[in-house]
């Protein structure tokens, strides 16, 4: 953010974001992804806190490679021992890109995750 603003520091990002979550306290945010979220993640935390400098607590998981066919597994093995995210994004499909006609498929995709978390409530943008 500081490299598009150009004047804006890392201290003036964090200002107005607000204070960091306190572990326990805000919404569990999820974000879910192959390698550019294992990536975004080192660079968040270097940058501007792994929170994104946002109220709630905010929880990675990348895994380089990651397909469609195995982000369920991937998000089932995630939830185990952690409770249901409040929110979740999704950075998946990148490495499939060619090999699989996304439009049909995802209706099944947001449901599959709205059912694996067991939380109906969990909203899966389409």
């Amino acid at each position: 953010m500081a490299e598009i603003a150009g004047s804006t520091s890392r201290e003036e990002i964090l200002k107005e974001s607000g204070p960091p979550a306190i572990l326990g306290q805000g919404p569990n945010v999820w974000i879910i992804g192959g390698s550019y979220v294992r990536r975004g993640e080192e660079r968040a935390r270097h940058t501007m806190g792994s929170n994104l400098g946002l109220n709630c607590r905010v929880w990675w998981f990348g895994k380089g490679g990651l397909r469609w066919r195995n982000l369920l597994p991937f998000f089932y093995q995630s939830l185990r021992g952690r409770t249901v995210p409040d929110a979740l994004l999704i950075h998946c499909g990148g490495n499939d890109l060619g090999n699989i006609k996304a439009s049909p498929a995802s209706p099944r995709r947001r449901d599959g995750v709205q059912r694996g978390g067991r939380k109906p409530d969990i909203l899966v943008p389409g």
